[in-house]
């Protein structure tokens, strides 16, 4: 055989092992992303599920409660959620827009969830209201929990005026919205045609401010 011949015997089994090396990838790939996505579909069906489990309460009877309270938003917080990695198009970039479009004119501390949060808003010197969570893939419940438990004590001793948090909804493969989301206060609006109200024991007040850092784990576990 010639040595051209070799040569191109040789290219051939370099092309089949690549198309295979390929072929493993995007199977790989394709486990993850399934398992994402049944674990977001899960979240947002917990998170779905707290929100349905609130409406009972009557917020228009809480009007006593800190989390209800009303101010000038001289200064917010927000829990920004990013990736944990590069490359990914717009995901990460349209969430930095998104999160300085919402404190525009204010000033503003950042509760970062995933690397890319982390590092920019460290590197463009915004003040973090935590040390932040490197990894959004292994944010785990647990640490949701203390999270949410730390932003209801600095809301209520008025560190800031209302919290905000700014995520990607889920749509589609190609398709990931950014979005923007008042958390507190909360609106004590009564909402037409939400049928009975529950009674809540000791009162209504109370029992807000004891759910309400379980109930924002459970918002912002689903939006993660």
């Amino acid at each position: 055989m010639s040595a051209n011949g070799k040569a191109i015997k040789n290219r051939i089994k370099s092309v089949d092992s690549t198309l295979h090396m390929a072929k493993a990838m995007q199977l790989v790939a394709s486990s993850k992303m399934r398992r994402a996505t049944d674990g977001m579909l899960r979240s947002r069906n917990y998170r779905e599920a707290m929100e349905e489990a609130f409406s009972g309460l009557d917020l228009s009877e809480c009007a006593g409660s800190a989390y209800t309270a009303h101010r000038d938003e001289k200064k917010v917080c927000l829990i920004v959620i990013a990736g944990d990695r590069g490359l990914a198009g717009g995901y990460n970039s349209n969430i930095y827009k998104a999160a300085l479009g919402a404190c525009e004119g204010r000033d503003v501390c950042v509760y970062p969830i995933g690397k890319r949060a982390v590092d920019y808003f460290t590197r463009h010197g915004y003040e973090l209201a935590g040390a932040g969570h490197a990894s959004v893939e292994k944010f785990s419940s647990s640490e949701c929990a203390a999270l949410c438990r730390d932003v209801c004590k600095k809301f209520k001793s008025g560190e800031f005026d209302a919290l905000y948090i700014v995520y990607t909804r889920y749509e589609s493969v190609l398709s990931q919205i950014p979005e923007v989301n008042k958390l507190l206060p909360l609106a004590t609006e009564k909402k037409a045609g939400g049928g009975a109200q529950a009674l809540f024991e000791p009162d209504s007040v109370s029992v807000l401010d004891a759910v309400m850092p379980d109930y924002l784990s459970g918002i912002v576990y689903g939006c993660v």
